[in-house]
């Protein structure tokens, strides 16, 4: 009984191709993402072994038994003007980050990879509200203004809402309590952007002053 719930036919299962990061075509199906494993079959993307969602396409290409029951949250994903669906990662610790903002572009990508598509000419708020917004801690440079300060060693700090980073790679940067409890960090790309932060952590932050000459000082 349960297995006849699960197979049904394309007219009653539209689906779409995207790309995946590395270029390769996938079946996106409500939000969930499929990858060609052989001539007509594709499994979930996440080749996460616990999952077993798969799908059968015939030779026209359409669906004629899919498994669509995964043991993970689906994808969220954007059409753009022109057609294409992006994966969404306009992600924010607060929502009330966005509200305040005001810019010409947003950004949409996967959270996985540090690279970010800029899409100009669009009204921010557009994709702002509960269908398109995953409230997570992870965000983008150009919502998460940050500042370089000194530690006591004259090394730079990343300074992001109180919590400082240290280098820990070419493009890493891990919270500079160094306390394996606390897995805060931020990847910067190569123009000294923040592409990806997780701005968590296991205590409290640090205060600053700000000197009359612009020089911010831990208290």
């Amino acid at each position: 009984k349960t297995l006849i719930n699960l197979i049904f036919f394309t007219e009653y299962c539209p689906y779409d191709k995207v790309k995946s990061q590395k270029g390769k075509d996938l079946i996106l199906v409500d939000g969930y993402t499929f990858s060609k494993t052989s001539a007509y079959t594709w499994t979930c993307s996440t080749r996460n072994p616990s999952c077993k969602a798969k799908l059968t396409l015939n030779a026209n290409e359409d669906i004629v038994k899919i498994n669509n029951v995964h043991c993970h949250p689906p994808k969220q994903y954007v059409r753009t003007k022109s057609g294409i669906l992006w994966a969404v990662c306009l992600v924010m610790e607060n929502k009330s980050i966005l509200d305040s903002l005001s810019v010409s572009y947003y950004t949409i990508t996967c959270i996985k990879t540090p690279k970010a598509k800029a899409f100009p000419g669009e009204p921010l708020d557009h994709w702002v509200n509960q269908e398109f917004l995953t409230l997570m801690t992870n965000y983008f440079s150009e919502y998460c203004p940050y500042e370089t300060v000194k530690s006591r060693k004259g090394k730079d700090l990343i300074l992001v809402d109180g919590y400082t980073f240290s280098r820990s790679s070419m493009y890493t940067w891990i919270c500079s309590t160094r306390n394996s409890s606390c897995k805060a960090k931020l990847i910067m790309n190569s123009n000294d952007h923040i592409v990806n932060i997780n701005n968590v952590h296991s205590h409290p932050r640090k205060r600053f002053v700000r000197t009359k000459s612009g020089v911010l000082l831990a208290i």
